[in-house]
């Protein structure tokens, strides 16, 4: 499957994600997913819609999915370490977003790799 393709379909997911923790608790905090969903989508609409931008979508497409990866590790890590329990849903929404994005993030670098030695070899 295309990266830009992939990415939107992820995009997808985490403004799903986003709308559903807001249905159910109502709080703004829980559209956190869904921003960076629209951000992802952006990107792969980009790399989609002109070809000579597909790199630079995809690259800042790696560095938001990044930060995917490192904000609710910045959420979670310090609230665990005090012993506090967050909400089910909070929690269920920040490993969500993490393991998507953490799963996104692989498949970029891969993919990145795999080019540079294509471009090495040609």
């Amino acid at each position: 499957m295309p990266l830009p393709t992939l990415t939107i379909i992820v995009a997808a997911v985490l403004i799903l994600l986003a709308a559903g923790g807001y249905i159910v608790s109502g709080e703004v905090t829980a559209t956190f997913p869904g921003m960076l969903g629209v951000l992802l989508g952006i990107c792969g609409g980009l790399a989609i819609w002109r070809e000579s931008w597909r790199r630079h979508a995809m690259h800042v497409a790696s560095v938001l999915a990044l930060l995917g990866v490192l904000l609710p590790l910045g959420r979670l890590v310090p609230v665990l370490i005090r012993g506090e329990a967050p909400s089910a849903l909070a929690l269920f929404a920040l490993l969500s977003m993490l393991v998507l994005s953490a799963v996104l993030l692989v498949i970029y670098i891969r993919s990145f790799i795999a080019a540079r030695r294509r471009v090495g070899e040609g």
